[in-house]
């Protein structure tokens, strides 16, 4: 294909803009935490070996570094584990004691 040849295509070709109508609104501050927090949770939730392979990618999507997710991660658990596991204290309901007569 000559020089003149695609000149002539490149003169010829329609400019392409974006189309910016089907563009998300930027989120603020307070979605972007949620939405961060809420992939913090699913992550604790996995497993040691799926965590594992997953912390790389997650860490990139989130913008933060491989050890940051997981300080959170490891936070996570932990809020997890006291509320739910081993240890966790008795919770007995009111009980009102007999009138004495």
């Amino acid at each position: 294909m000559s020089r003149d040849t695609v000149r002539a295509i490149v003169a010829e070709a329609r400019e392409i803009t974006p189309d910016t109508s089907a563009q998300e609104r930027p989120m603020n501050n307070n979605e972007q935490s949620t939405k961060d927090d809420a992939e913090i949770r699913r992550l604790a939730k996995l497993g040691a070996l799926q965590y594992a392979r997953e912390r790389k990618p997650a860490a990139k999507a989130l913008g933060i570094s491989v050890g940051t997710l997981d300080a959170a991660v490891k936070a996570e658990r932990a809020q997890n584990i006291a509320a739910t596991g081993q240890g966790r204290p008795v919770k007995l309901p009111h009980v009102e004691l007999w009138p004495r007569i």
